[in-house]
């Protein structure tokens, strides 16, 4: 009799053990899971969000550019845009030599931020379509003189677009 017991008691024994061991290999899985998962819903979330990134200097959305300066000339002063991600976090800087204004940090990222997000160009993009995107997000007034846009992208490359009016 203690033979069967035997015989039944072990497999069970040794079933039992393994779930248990499965049990916090999911725990793990799913804490693993978890995680870049809410990563993935503060990129995407609303602007509270996005408030909260943009206090942080950390990024918001991941766009192929490394470097972004833009210069719009007009008769009485120009406008200048810079972008730049960087390992702590994205900087940013906009002066605008018509009003004497000038943003940085965390003021002029909340503002840069919105708008190289919807820009989707990329190296291949034609300078039409270039052109069309910044004038769709940035506002820029009728009677500039001309627009330069010098863009470094993630892999090195760089990429210069002169606009005249």
């Amino acid at each position: 009799m203690n033979k069967k017991l035997a015989l039944y008691a072990v497999p069970l024994l040794a079933l039992s053990l393994t779930a248990c061991s499965t049990d916090k290999d999911e725990k793990k899985e799913e804490t693993k899971v978890e995680e870049p998962a809410s990563d993935t819903t503060n990129d995407s979330s609303s602007s509270d969000s996005s408030k909260d990134d943009s206090s942080t200097n950390e990024k918001v959305v991941d766009q192929p550019y490394k470097k972004m300066d833009l210069d719009v000339e007009y008769d009485k002063g120009d406008y200048t845009f810079e972008y730049e991600k960087k390992s702590n976090g994205d900087v940013a800087e906009i002066e605008d030599e018509r009003d004497n204004t000038k943003k940085t940090g965390d003021e002029a990222l909340g503002e840069m931020q919105p708008i190289v997000e919807k820009f989707t160009f990329d190296q291949n993009s034609s300078d039409e379509e270039v052109k069309k995107q910044i004038m769709d997000n940035i506002k820029i007034d009728d009677n500039y003189k001309s627009i330069k846009l010098e863009v470094e992208f993630d892999d090195g490359k760089e990429k210069e677009y002169k606009f005249v009016k």
